[in-house]
C-alpha cells in the first residue's frame, strides 16, 4: 500500500469514529424527564456562554493581526 491511501484509510477510520462518538454522546445527553430538561437547558446556557466568548476572544486576535 502506498502512503496516500494509509492515510486516507486512516482518515475515513477516523471520521467514522467521530460520527460515532458524537451520536452516542447526543443519545448520553438528550433529557427524557422535565428534570432533566430544566437541567439542560442551564447546562446549554452555560456551554454556549463558554463557546461565544472563547470564539470572541479567538477573532479578537485575528483582527488584532489583520490590523
Amino acid at each position: 500500500m502506498s502512503d496516500s491511501s494509509v492515510a486516507r484509510g486512516m482518515n475515513l477510520t477516523v471520521v467514522i469514529l467521530g460520527c460515532a462518538l458524537g451520536w452516542f454522546t447526543g443519545l448520553l445527553a438528550t433529557p427524557n424527564h422535565q428534570k432533566e430538561q430544566s437541567r439542560f437547558e442551564i447546562y446549554t446556557r452555560a456551554i454556549s456562554l463558554f463557546l461565544s466568548s472563547y470564539t470572541l476572544a479567538k477573532i479578537d486576535r485575528v483582527v488584532d493581526q489583520l490590523s
